[in-house]
């Protein structure tokens, strides 16, 4: 399959797939390379065989907005369900496009990690604590009976306990239906190995991590919203 993106092929391919009658997936997310934005799709819709590890260019009509377009008009589909693997993925163009696209499921995985600026910075992601929060207000706001899950990481090295409670704030104004809570575990050749310690102790992180299922995950299931 062509490195570039040829949406009229992709099409073709997920037309072929939902005559099947096949589940289709998709996680999407945005990648940054030289200094540009380069979109880049993997397990599109599960046509994994077709797009697998492909790029998208940002010329236009091979957006992500556009793809999203094109693929809903896929006779056949009737859910698509959206992944994100970052908060920066979503433009105000895209939450417009799964607002105006019943096909697509209202329920977003927008992973946060941690809802404290210094522990963010130190993972290496490229949003704040207030931009992630804007971004779920857009989209509460755009996107009608929208949840949203979330991936969380505690005891990250240098963990404060002062940092966990703004990750506790944050899951609190959130509102998360459902999170994928994990304790950091120290990897060798990442570069959180070679840069920090994993210094805060293992009972600690358990601790917090039973803080953060009561409050989300368990709370969910008792109500019935986990999702």
């Amino acid at each position: 399959f062509p490195v570039t993106w040829d949406s009229t092929r992709v099409g073709f391919l997920l037309r072929q797939r939902a005559a099947r009658g096949e589940r289709l997936w998709n996680s999407a997310y945005m990648i940054s390379t030289c200094g540009r934005k380069c979109p880049k799709i993997d397990h599109v819709l599960g046509v994994a065989d077709a797009i697998h590890r492909s790029r998208l260019q940002p010329r236009a009509g091979q957006t992500l907005e556009a793809f999203w377009n094109e693929v809903c008009k896929i006779d056949g589909l009737t859910l698509i369900d959206f992944i994100s693997s970052n908060p920066w993925d979503f433009s105000d163009d895209l939450i417009d496009v799964i607002a105006k696209n019943s096909k697509v499921s209202r329920h977003i995985h927008l992973p946060v990690q941690s809802g404290d600026n210094e522990v963010l910075r130190r993972m290496n992601r490229w949003y704040t604590r207030e931009e992630y929060l804007a971004l779920v207000k857009k989209l509460r706001a755009g996107i009608f009976g929208v949840t949203i899950s979330t991936d969380i990481i505690v005891g990250f090295c240098g963990e404060t306990e002062e940092q966990f409670a703004n990750t506790v704030s944050l899951v609190k104004a959130v509102g998360f239906s459902k999170a994928y809570v994990a304790m950091y575990s120290d990897r060798p050749m990442t570069a959180a190995h070679k840069t920090f310690a994993d210094d805060v102790p293992h009972r600690e992180k358990k601790r917090r991590w039973k803080i953060l299922e009561e409050i989300i995950n368990k709370t969910n299931l008792r109500a019935g919203t986990y999702q």
